[in-house]
């Protein structure tokens, strides 16, 4: 979850700037990830901002929802 909400404040000026609401919901026990320490946090800025790209040219009501949760020993975002 520390990874995940380091990447959205990144990337919360631009979010903010393009009016798009930005949900998290992770579950309150934190998800084991084994996986080079940046490389989480710049697939999820990947991600995150190819989402931008596109909700920056509608109309309407904008935003991205992020959610965390562990399934069957998997961790799932």
């Amino acid at each position: 979850q520390e990874r995940i909400r380091q990447a959205l404040e990144i990337l919360d000026a631009g979010f903010r700037f393009h009016n798009i609401s930005v949900e998290l919901k992770c579950d309150v026990k934190p998800l084991k990830i084994h996986i080079v320490k940046g490389e989480l946090v710049q697939a999820l800025i990947n991600i995150l901002n190819n989402a931008k790209d596109v909700l920056k040219t509608k109309e309407g009501n904008r935003w991205v929802k992020v959610e965390c949760f562990e399934k069957g020993g998997n961790a799932i975002v």
